[in-house]
C-alpha cells in the first residue's frame, strides 16, 4: 500500500505544477527579461505604425499652415538679364533705363538699333481681397484634417498596444503548453517505467508497455511541436513591436498574472461599453472631422462660380551698366469672374458632393463595425471568464482522477489505457485552462480597444507597481 501512493505521489510531482499554473522562468545567469508594459513602452517608441502616423500628423500641421498662407499678402522678387537687338524690345529697354533720346527716334536706329543691354530687377506683391471663400474653407478644412491626424494617431496607438497584448500573451501561452507537454512527458515516461516493471514481474501484458512507449513518443512529437511554436510567438511578438534586433529571451510575467489582472476588474453591462466606444472611439470622432471636411470642400468648389478681387503692385529697376537706371512702379486692382470653364467647377461641386456621401456612407459603415467590435470582444471576455472558472475545476477534478487512477493501476485493478486516459484528460484540462486564460486577456484587451479607451497606462495602473524586468537596448 505504502508502495502504491508512493507512486501516486511520484506520478503528481512529475506533472511539476498546480492549478495556479506554472511561475514565470526567472532571468538564469543574468538573462534579461521583458514585461508586457515594456513591450508596450518599447513598440509605442519603435513601431513603424506610430511613426507613420506622426508623420502624418506633422504633414496635417504643415498642411494648415500651407493653407492658412492664404490670408496673407505675397511679395517676390525678380532679377533678370537681356541683351538684344530686337527693336521693340531696345526701344523699352531704353524707355524702362531711362536713357531714351530724341536721336532714337531716327527712323534708321529704330528699324535697326544697336544690340542693349538690360539688368532689371523687381519686386512684386499682390494680396487676395476676395475669393469667394476659397481660402477660407481650404484654411478651415486642413484645420479639421490636422485634428483628424490627431485621432488617427490615437487610432493606431491603442491598435499597437493591443496588438503587443494579444502577441505578448501568446507568447506566454506557448511557453504555458510547452511546460504542459514537458509535464506529461515526464509522467508517460513514469508509466512506461512502472509498466517495464510490471511486464518484467509477469503482472501486466506487453501492451501495457507498448501503449506507455507509443504515449511517450507522441508527447516528445508534441514538445518539439510546442517548443517551435515559443520562437515563432517571440517572432510575432517582435514585429508587434516594431524591433528588428535581438529581445529578452525571458518574459517578465505569466499568464496566470495577466489573467488575475482583468478577473479584479468589475464585471460592467455591455450598454456601458457601448456608450464608451460611441463618445471615445478613435474612428468616430475622425470619421465624424472628414465628413466636416468633405463640406467644406464642398463650398469651396461652389466658390468656384464666384468673381475673385486681388490688390497687385510692383516696383521695378532697369540698368545698362549699373552706372545709371531707370525706376518706376504700378500699383492697382484685378477682379477675375468666371463666365464660362468647359463645366470644370459644376463638375467640381458634383465630385465633391459625391465625396462627401461616400464619407457619410463610410462613417455608418464605421459605426456599425464599432458596435459589433464591442459587442463581439464582450461576448468573448465574458465567455473566457466564466471558462476559466469550469477549466480550474476540471483540472482540480482531473488531478484527483489521476491520483485515483495511478494507486489503482498500482494495484492491479485498471488497465494502463484507464491511466493514459487519466493523465491524457488532465493534461487536456491543463491546456484548456491556460487557453481560457490567454482568451480573456485577449477579449479584455480588444474590448477596451474597441470603445476607444486601451492606453498603456491603464494597463501598468491595473497590474500594479511591478519591476518591468530589463529594457531592451
Amino acid at each position: 500500500m505504502v508502495r502504491k501512493k508512493a507512486f501516486a505521489a511520484l506520478l503528481m510531482l512529475a506533472w511539476g505544477f498546480s492549478g495556479a499554473g506554472f511561475p514565470a522562468a526567472a532571468g538564469e545567469g543574468g538573462e534579461a527579461e521583458l514585461s508586457l508594459s515594456g513591450a508596450i513602452a518599447i513598440a509605442l517608441r519603435d513601431h513603424p505604425a506610430i511613426a507613420a502616423a506622426r508623420a502624418g500628423a506633422e504633414a496635417a500641421e504643415e498642411g494648415l499652415t500651407r493653407e492658412r498662407a492664404g490670408f496673407f499678402p505675397r511679395l517676390d522678387a525678380e532679377g533678370s538679364f537681356r541683351r538684344t537687338t530686337h527693336p521693340p524690345e531696345v526701344f523699352a529697354s531704353k524707355l524702362n533705363q531711362e536713357r531714351f533720346a530724341a536721336a532714337d527716334f531716327d527712323i534708321d536706329r529704330l528699324n535697326r538699333p544697336s544690340a542693349i543691354s538690360d539688368f532689371g530687377g523687381s519686386l512684386r506683391a499682390s494680396w487676395t481681397l476676395y475669393d469667394g471663400g476659397r481660402t477660407r474653407h481650404a484654411w478651415k478644412e486642413a484645420g479639421l484634417g490636422r485634428r483628424a491626424a490627431d485621432f488617427a494617431l490615437e487610432r493606431t496607438r491603442q491598435a499597437v498596444i493591443a496588438e503587443v497584448t494579444a502577441a505578448y500573451a501568446g507568447w506566454l501561452l506557448a511557453r504555458e503548453q510547452v511546460a504542459v507537454v514537458e509535464a506529461a512527458l515526464a509522467a508517460a515516461h513514469a508509466h512506461a517505467r512502472l509498466a517495464e516493471n510490471r511486464h518484467a514481474a509477469g503482472i501486466s501484458v506487453k501492451s501495457d508497455l507498448l501503449r506507455a512507449r507509443v504515449r511517450a513518443a507522441d508527447l516528445e512529437q508534441q514538445r518539439l511541436d510546442a517548443a517551435s511554436r515559443i520562437e515563432t510567438a517571440r517572432a510575432a511578438l517582435a514585429a508587434a513591436m516594431g524591433l528588428r534586433r535581438e529581445m529578452p529571451a525571458l518574459p517578465a510575467d505569466s499568464l496566470p498574472e495577466l489573467a488575475a489582472v482583468w478577473l479584479r476588474r468589475r464585471a460592467e453591462p455591455l450598454e456601458d461599453w457601448l456608450v464608451r466606444a460611441r463618445t471615445h472611439r478613435a474612428d468616430l470622432e475622425e470619421m465624424a472631422l472628414l465628413e466636416e471636411m468633405a463640406r467644406e470642400r464642398v463650398e469651396r468648389s461652389r466658390a468656384g462660380h464666384l468673381p475673385r478681387l486681388d490688390l497687385v503692385g510692383d516696383v521695378a529697376v532697369h540698368s545698362e551698366n549699373f552706372e545709371g537706371s531707370g525706376e518706376h512702379y504700378a500699383f492697382g486692382a484685378l477682379v477675375q469672374l468666371p463666365l464660362f470653364s468647359g463645366f470644370a467647377v459644376s463638375a467640381s461641386v458634383g465630385e465633391a458632393h459625391a465625396r462627401l456621401r461616400q464619407v457619410q456612407a463610410e462613417r455608418r459603415r464605421i459605426e456599425d463595425r464599432v458596435l459589433l467590435e464591442v459587442r463581439r470582444a464582450h461576448n468573448a471576455a465574458e465567455s473566457a471568464a466564466r471558462r476559466i472558472g469550469v477549466a480550474a475545476a476540471a483540472v482540480s477534478e482531473a488531478e484527483e482522477a489521476l491520483r485515483i487512477t495511478a494507486e489503482r493501476y498500482a494495484a492491479g485493478l485498471v488497465t494502463m489505457v484507464d491511466l493514459l486516459s487519466a493523465e491524457a484528460a488532465l493534461q487536456d484540462a491543463r491546456r484548456l485552462l491556460f487557453q481560457a486564460r490567454h482568451d480573456l486577456v485577449l477579449g479584455r484587451v480588444e474590448l477596451e480597444r474597441a470603445s476607444g479607451v486601451l492606453g498603456a497606462a491603464e494597463i501598468e495602473g491595473e497590474r500594479g507597481a511591478k519591476p518591468s524586468g530589463a529594457e531592451v537596448r
